[in-house]
């Protein structure tokens, strides 16, 4: 350890105790590697061991590959599947058996349909606002897109796509 280490290291030990009211550290030995968090502020607190009961109740079951979801105010799940549909769910839990609209998507990877979000006004408008990757089927582009696609939902069935910005991956 050179000087200025060194330097650099005694006062952030005692920045660092100073932080924590325990004592500034001592500088060990440049080949001690068996220095650990407890030799430079004491002994760590021992946490109780906390017991919580708890179950798990599925909402929905048996769905292809869900990413993302957002509660509509009347108590509807909106979700996307990675493979291109947006899906919904009423209040109890009741799928709706048609997606609300499929968007051509590109789901190799990391890619897919991944997120999903209702406007701030949706109880009036019934926008939806998703994140999608895109490749162009005709291949007049080289690269896949990253896509936010808006559409308007009523009554469980999307309409009217508009691509609202676009970028190239």
């Amino acid at each position: 350890m050179t000087p200025k280490h060194l330097i650099r290291f005694i006062l952030l030990g005692a920045l660092l105790g100073a932080c924590s009211g325990q004592p500034a550290a001592t500088p060990t030995p440049a080949g001690d590697i068996n220095v650990g968090v407890e030799d430079y502020l004491g002994p760590l607190p021992q946490l109780e061991p906390v017991s919580v009961h708890y179950t798990v109740d599925p909402f929905i079951e048996n769905l292809n590959f869900p990413v993302a979801m957002a509660f509509a105010p009347d108590g509807r799940l909106f979700f996307t599947e990675k493979y291109g549909a947006v899906r919904v769910a009423d209040a109890n839990g009741n799928l709706q058996p048609q997606p609300v609209i499929v968007l051509p998507t590109d789901a190799a990877g990391e890619r897919g349909l991944l997120g999903i979000a209702l406007d701030p006004d949706f109880a009036n408008n019934h926008y939806l606002w998703v994140f999608h990757t895109w490749s162009d089927p005709e291949k007049t582009r080289d690269k896949p897109y990253n896509r936010v696609i808006r559409f308007k939902e009523e009554n469980g069935v999307g309409s009217d796509p508009q691509v609202a910005f676009e970028a190239a991956i």
